[in-house]
Protein backbone atom coordinates (compact mmCIF):
# COMPACT_ATOMS: atom_id res chain seq x y z
CA UNK A 1 0.00 0.00 0.00
CA UNK A 2 3.04 2.25 0.37
CA UNK A 3 3.74 2.40 -3.32
CA UNK A 4 0.27 2.34 -4.94
CA UNK A 5 -1.80 4.53 -1.88
CA UNK A 6 0.88 6.22 0.71
CA UNK A 7 -1.32 8.57 1.65
CA UNK A 8 -3.49 5.65 3.07
CA UNK A 9 -0.70 3.57 4.12
CA UNK A 10 0.35 6.64 6.06
CA UNK A 11 -3.22 6.74 7.89
CA UNK A 12 -2.83 3.18 8.76
CA UNK A 13 0.46 3.55 10.14
CA UNK A 14 -1.06 6.59 12.33
CA UNK A 15 -3.65 4.42 13.69
CA UNK A 16 -1.58 1.59 14.73
CA UNK A 17 0.65 4.14 16.78
CA UNK A 18 -1.72 5.34 18.28
CA UNK A 19 -3.12 1.81 19.96
CA UNK A 20 0.63 1.00 20.58
CA UNK A 21 1.07 4.16 22.71
CA UNK A 22 -2.04 2.99 24.13
CA UNK A 23 -1.32 -0.06 25.01
CA UNK A 24 2.58 1.08 26.04
CA UNK A 25 4.01 -1.64 23.71
CA UNK A 26 7.30 0.12 22.97
CA UNK A 27 8.54 -1.97 20.20
CA UNK A 28 5.00 -1.75 17.90
CA UNK A 29 5.36 1.77 18.49
CA UNK A 30 8.83 1.94 17.20
CA UNK A 31 8.09 -0.02 14.49
CA UNK A 32 4.90 2.07 13.36
CA UNK A 33 7.77 5.70 13.90
CA UNK A 34 9.37 3.75 11.70
CA UNK A 35 7.22 2.90 8.72
CA UNK A 36 5.92 6.47 9.53
CA UNK A 37 9.31 8.44 8.89
CA UNK A 38 10.19 6.07 5.87
CA UNK A 39 6.93 6.57 3.87
CA UNK A 40 6.21 10.12 5.06
CA UNK A 41 9.92 10.93 3.27
CA UNK A 42 9.92 8.79 0.48
CA UNK A 43 6.66 8.44 -0.61
CA UNK A 44 5.06 11.74 0.39
CA UNK A 45 8.14 14.00 0.81
CA UNK A 46 6.78 15.30 3.86
CA UNK A 47 9.87 16.33 5.59
CA UNK A 48 9.41 18.44 8.33
CA UNK A 49 6.31 15.82 9.69
CA UNK A 50 8.82 13.36 9.18
CA UNK A 51 11.55 14.74 10.85
CA UNK A 52 8.99 15.38 13.84
CA UNK A 53 8.46 11.62 14.30
CA UNK A 54 12.05 10.85 13.73
CA UNK A 55 12.76 12.85 16.91
CA UNK A 56 10.29 10.47 18.81
CA UNK A 57 11.54 7.65 16.82
CA UNK A 58 15.07 8.03 18.56
CA UNK A 59 13.54 8.47 21.59
CA UNK A 60 11.93 6.02 21.75
CA UNK A 61 14.02 3.37 20.81
CA UNK A 62 16.88 4.74 22.97
CA UNK A 63 14.63 3.62 25.58
CA UNK A 64 13.72 0.67 24.13
CA UNK A 65 17.29 -0.23 23.58
CA UNK A 66 18.89 1.36 26.83
CA UNK A 67 21.32 -1.03 28.60
CA UNK A 68 20.22 -3.95 26.46
CA UNK A 69 22.90 -5.57 24.16
CA UNK A 70 20.33 -7.80 22.41
CA UNK A 71 21.41 -7.76 18.63
CA UNK A 72 18.17 -7.05 17.67
CA UNK A 73 17.46 -3.55 20.16
CA UNK A 74 21.33 -2.67 18.65
CA UNK A 75 19.65 -3.06 15.37
CA UNK A 76 16.89 -1.05 16.53
CA UNK A 77 18.63 2.34 17.66
CA UNK A 78 20.84 1.57 14.53
CA UNK A 79 18.23 2.14 12.04
CA UNK A 80 16.44 4.41 14.72
CA UNK A 81 19.61 6.73 14.34
CA UNK A 82 19.75 6.57 10.78
CA UNK A 83 16.40 7.70 10.04
CA UNK A 84 16.95 10.31 12.07
CA UNK A 85 19.67 11.49 10.64
CA UNK A 86 18.90 11.58 7.54
CA UNK A 87 15.67 13.10 8.61
CA UNK A 88 18.11 16.10 9.94
CA UNK A 89 19.76 16.44 6.50
CA UNK A 90 16.68 16.63 4.37
CA UNK A 91 15.22 19.76 6.65
CA UNK A 92 19.10 21.30 6.30
CA UNK A 93 19.69 20.56 9.89
CA UNK A 94 23.50 19.80 9.11
CA UNK A 95 25.22 19.99 12.21
CA UNK A 96 22.37 17.69 13.87
CA UNK A 97 22.71 15.11 11.08
CA UNK A 98 26.48 15.11 11.83
CA UNK A 99 26.77 14.24 14.87
CA UNK A 100 23.92 11.55 14.24
CA UNK A 101 26.22 9.91 11.71
CA UNK A 102 29.08 10.00 13.99
CA UNK A 103 27.46 8.30 17.27
CA UNK A 104 26.14 5.96 14.48
CA UNK A 105 29.61 4.99 12.69
CA UNK A 106 30.92 5.06 16.56
CA UNK A 107 28.94 2.63 17.59
CA UNK A 108 28.74 0.42 14.30
CA UNK A 109 32.57 0.46 14.44
CA UNK A 110 32.00 -0.68 18.28
CA UNK A 111 29.82 -3.53 17.37
CA UNK A 112 30.41 -4.78 13.98
CA UNK A 113 33.95 -3.54 13.25
CA UNK A 114 35.40 -0.72 11.28
CA UNK A 115 35.24 -2.83 7.73
CA UNK A 116 31.65 -3.97 8.33
CA UNK A 117 29.57 -3.55 5.34
CA UNK A 118 26.76 -1.73 7.46
CA UNK A 119 29.47 0.45 9.04
CA UNK A 120 30.87 1.63 5.79
CA UNK A 121 27.37 2.45 4.39
CA UNK A 122 27.27 4.75 7.12
CA UNK A 123 30.99 6.45 6.15
CA UNK A 124 29.12 6.84 2.70
CA UNK A 125 25.95 8.41 4.14
CA UNK A 126 27.99 10.66 6.52
CA UNK A 127 30.22 11.29 3.26
CA UNK A 128 27.07 12.87 0.69
CA UNK A 129 26.09 14.92 3.73
CA UNK A 130 29.25 16.46 3.95
CA UNK A 131 29.27 17.28 0.79
CA UNK A 132 25.44 18.48 0.57
CA UNK A 133 27.40 20.76 3.35
CA UNK A 134 30.02 22.29 1.10
CA UNK A 135 27.11 22.56 -1.65
CA UNK A 136 25.01 24.60 0.74
CA UNK A 137 27.85 26.69 1.80
CA UNK A 138 28.69 28.04 -1.44
CA UNK A 139 24.66 28.58 -2.69
CA UNK A 140 24.42 30.77 1.00
CA UNK A 141 27.44 32.71 -0.03
CA UNK A 142 26.48 33.30 -3.67
CA UNK A 143 23.35 34.78 -2.35
CA UNK A 144 24.97 37.26 0.11
CA UNK A 145 24.74 35.15 3.46
CA UNK A 146 28.31 34.82 4.11
CA UNK A 147 27.89 34.46 7.88
CA UNK A 148 25.90 31.39 7.33
CA UNK A 149 27.57 29.90 4.60
CA UNK A 150 30.74 30.68 6.62
CA UNK A 151 29.51 28.05 9.51
CA UNK A 152 28.20 25.45 6.98
CA UNK A 153 31.32 25.83 5.64
CA UNK A 154 33.35 25.42 8.72
CA UNK A 155 31.32 22.64 10.41
CA UNK A 156 32.54 20.55 7.14
CA UNK A 157 36.11 21.79 7.44
CA UNK A 158 36.37 20.92 11.34
CA UNK A 159 35.35 17.02 10.01
CA UNK A 160 37.86 17.32 7.18
CA UNK A 161 40.96 18.15 9.46
CA UNK A 162 39.79 15.11 11.95
CA UNK A 163 39.95 12.61 9.22
CA UNK A 164 41.92 12.15 6.17
CA UNK A 165 39.96 13.35 3.33
CA UNK A 166 42.15 13.10 0.69
CA UNK A 167 43.58 10.51 -1.44
CA UNK A 168 41.13 7.96 0.65
CA UNK A 169 41.36 4.34 -0.97
CA UNK A 170 37.68 4.41 -0.69
CA UNK A 171 35.85 7.39 -2.42
CA UNK A 172 32.76 6.09 -1.13
CA UNK A 173 33.69 6.79 2.18
CA UNK A 174 36.03 10.03 2.22
CA UNK A 175 35.21 13.39 0.70
CA UNK A 176 37.77 13.00 -2.52
CA UNK A 177 39.08 16.49 -3.81
CA UNK A 178 36.18 17.18 -6.30
CA UNK A 179 34.12 18.13 -2.89
CA UNK A 180 37.57 20.01 -1.61
CA UNK A 181 38.11 21.88 -4.82
CA UNK A 182 34.16 23.25 -3.94
CA UNK A 183 35.30 24.20 -0.19
CA UNK A 184 38.10 26.10 -1.51
CA UNK A 185 36.76 28.27 -4.13
CA UNK A 186 34.02 29.01 -0.87
CA UNK A 187 36.78 30.25 0.90
CA UNK A 188 38.29 32.47 -1.38
CA UNK A 189 35.19 34.23 -1.62
CA UNK A 190 34.81 34.89 1.71
CA UNK A 191 38.00 35.97 2.36
CA UNK A 192 39.96 33.52 3.57
CA UNK A 193 42.76 33.22 1.02
CA UNK A 194 45.66 31.61 2.75
CA UNK A 195 42.97 28.79 4.06
CA UNK A 196 42.09 28.65 0.30
CA UNK A 197 45.69 28.45 -1.08
CA UNK A 198 46.20 25.53 1.42
CA UNK A 199 43.83 23.55 0.61
CA UNK A 200 43.85 24.09 -3.53
CA UNK A 201 47.52 23.04 -3.19
CA UNK A 202 46.67 19.95 -1.63
CA UNK A 203 43.56 19.25 -4.16
CA UNK A 204 46.15 19.91 -7.33
CA UNK A 205 48.56 17.51 -5.66
CA UNK A 206 45.85 15.37 -5.29
CA UNK A 207 45.31 15.45 -8.32
CA UNK A 208 48.69 14.92 -10.40
CA UNK A 209 49.23 11.77 -8.27
CA UNK A 210 45.84 10.30 -9.64
CA UNK A 211 46.77 11.36 -13.18
CA UNK A 212 43.55 13.14 -13.12
CA UNK A 213 44.76 17.01 -14.53
CA UNK A 214 42.64 16.73 -17.63
CA UNK A 215 39.47 16.46 -15.25
CA UNK A 216 37.38 20.13 -15.15
CA UNK A 217 37.91 19.87 -10.74
CA UNK A 218 41.28 19.47 -11.79
CA UNK A 219 41.34 22.75 -14.23
CA UNK A 220 39.49 24.74 -11.60
CA UNK A 221 41.76 24.23 -9.04
CA UNK A 222 44.41 25.64 -10.99
CA UNK A 223 42.28 28.80 -12.21
CA UNK A 224 41.57 28.84 -8.53
CA UNK A 225 45.43 28.62 -7.66
CA UNK A 226 46.24 30.97 -10.06
CA UNK A 227 43.94 33.62 -8.59
CA UNK A 228 44.51 33.28 -4.84
CA UNK A 229 48.25 33.14 -5.11
CA UNK A 230 48.13 36.16 -7.39
CA UNK A 231 46.21 38.00 -4.31
CA UNK A 232 48.46 36.60 -1.54
CA UNK A 233 51.75 36.70 -3.45
CA UNK A 234 51.60 38.24 -6.62
CA UNK A 235 53.68 36.75 -9.71
CA UNK A 236 55.54 33.97 -8.69
CA UNK A 237 57.43 30.79 -10.70
CA UNK A 238 54.52 28.48 -9.00
CA UNK A 239 51.51 30.19 -10.60
CA UNK A 240 53.33 30.79 -13.83
CA UNK A 241 53.82 27.47 -14.74
CA UNK A 242 50.29 25.87 -12.62
CA UNK A 243 48.84 28.39 -16.26
CA UNK A 244 51.32 27.48 -18.39
CA UNK A 245 49.88 23.51 -17.29
CA UNK A 246 46.34 24.13 -17.73
CA UNK A 247 47.14 26.24 -21.29
CA UNK A 248 48.77 23.08 -22.23
CA UNK A 249 45.60 20.98 -20.88
CA UNK A 250 43.21 23.00 -22.79
CA UNK A 251 45.05 23.00 -25.70
CA UNK A 252 45.69 19.25 -25.90
CA UNK A 253 41.73 18.61 -24.86
CA UNK A 254 39.40 21.29 -26.72
CA UNK A 255 42.41 22.56 -29.94
CA UNK A 256 44.03 25.94 -30.10
CA UNK A 257 41.12 27.73 -31.42
CA UNK A 258 38.40 26.22 -28.67
CA UNK A 259 36.81 29.54 -26.59
CA UNK A 260 38.16 27.98 -22.95
CA UNK A 261 41.89 27.46 -24.64
CA UNK A 262 41.75 31.15 -26.41
CA UNK A 263 40.44 32.56 -22.53
CA UNK A 264 43.16 31.22 -21.11
CA UNK A 265 46.13 32.07 -23.23
CA UNK A 266 44.63 35.42 -23.27
CA UNK A 267 45.34 35.52 -19.40
CA UNK A 268 48.22 33.68 -19.46
CA UNK A 269 49.98 36.42 -22.23
CA UNK A 270 48.44 39.38 -19.72
CA UNK A 271 49.86 37.73 -16.79
CA UNK A 272 53.32 37.54 -18.42
CA UNK A 273 53.10 40.85 -19.62
CA UNK A 274 52.13 42.10 -16.23
CA UNK A 275 54.89 40.40 -15.19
Amino acid sequence: MADERPEEALKLVEEVLSQAKQEGDLGRICEAQMNYVIIGTHRQERYEETFAMATELLESARTLCRDSSNPAYVEVEHLALDLFATSCGMTGRFDESKRAFAELIASCTRVFGRDHEKTRDFFRKRAILLRKMVGTAGDLVSRYDRAEGTRYLDAFLIESKARDLLDAEDPDIQINYKVMVVAATVLAIIGRKQESLAMISLCLKSARERKDLDSEPAQRSMRIYARVSYDLHGFTKERKEVLGELLAIRTRLYGPDAPQTQATATYVVAQSLAS
